[in-house]
């Protein structure tokens, strides 16, 4: 149900600061912040490639792309919604 309220508009855009090849053959595109709001990228590749976004905070010790800090947040805000 839609909510009576302001308008979402685009007030920013953010530019990449790089473009990462990760050990693991990963590329990150390194924002430079953290930000909420939806991303809008091109890629460029044959038909039917497949192109996975995933997002994250870190790269670990050996500089691939993780995500464990953001799944030891999420255990951590389950077990306290629990209690």
């Amino acid at each position: 149900m839609a909510t009576n309220g302001p308008l979402v508009r685009p007030h920013e855009e953010i530019t990449p600061i790089a473009l990462l090849k990760t050990p693991n053959g990963e590329t990150v595109v390194d924002m430079g912040q953290n930000f909420a709001g939806m991303v809008r990228f091109r890629v460029e590749g044959p038909a039917g490639t497949t192109v996975r976004l995933q997002h994250g905070e870190t790269l670990d010790a050996q500089g691939n792309f993780t995500t464990a800090n953001v799944h030891r947040a999420l255990r951590k805000k389950r077990r306290w919604e629990k209690d």
